[in-house]
Formats: structure tokens, sequence, C-alpha cells
């Protein structure tokens, strides 16, 4: 369920998440900040505001964010993914290899 579409309906929705035991994730943080229409100071300080909250409600339960990059990263998103990694209490980079399709002849 998606319960944003921009980075200040991300903070709305953070803003209101009450600290609870239950851990929480966040798929595609960055997704968010990557407007380009957006000045990047505008994006830097709304995912600054995002990372305090997920902090705040990380204290109580733990939780997940992953975040899905594009395959050229502008400078402004290298800035924004720092500040994610600076953040976060551990990272795990996953790369997933994708093959070619298959060409399959059916008899």
């Amino acid at each position: 369920m998606n319960l944003a579409d921009n980075s200040h309906d991300m903070l709305s929705f953070l803003k209101s998440m009450p600290s609870n035991p239950e851990p929480f994730v966040v798929l595609d943080l960055l997704s968010m900040f990557f407007d380009p229409f957006v000045h990047i100071d505008e994006r830097k300080r709304m995912l600054g505001l995002c990372l305090g909250h997920l902090d705040r409600l990380a204290k109580e339960s733990g939780g997940l964010v992953s975040v899905h990059l594009p395959s050229v990263l502008s400078q402004a998103e290298k800035e924004l993914l720092e500040m994610v990694t600076i953040a976060a209490n551990h990272t795990y980079h996953v790369n997933i290899a994708t093959e070619a399709p298959i060409s399959v002849k059916l008899v």
C-alpha cells in the first residue's frame, strides 16, 4: 500500500505515526525525494526531517528502510543517499542482477 506520493506526504505520514513496539518497514524511501522539479535544498530538508522521525520510531521497535537506486545517480541523488547511509545504524547492499530473457522455441 502506498501511503505517500511525495516527500511532503512521507513527512506527514511519519509525523502521524505513534511510537509502538512493532517494527516498521519503509520501501523505496528515496523515490519520494528524487523529483528534479523540487530544489535539492528542499529535498534535503524534507529527508532530514523524515530521517529524524524514522529514528524516533526505530528507538522503540526498530525497523527497515529500503532504497532502490536508479542505474545512474545525479550528484543530488548521491547526496540524498549519503544522508540515508549516515543516518542508518546498519547498511546492507543487495544488487540483484537481471539476466537477459531466454528465447524458447516452442515445437
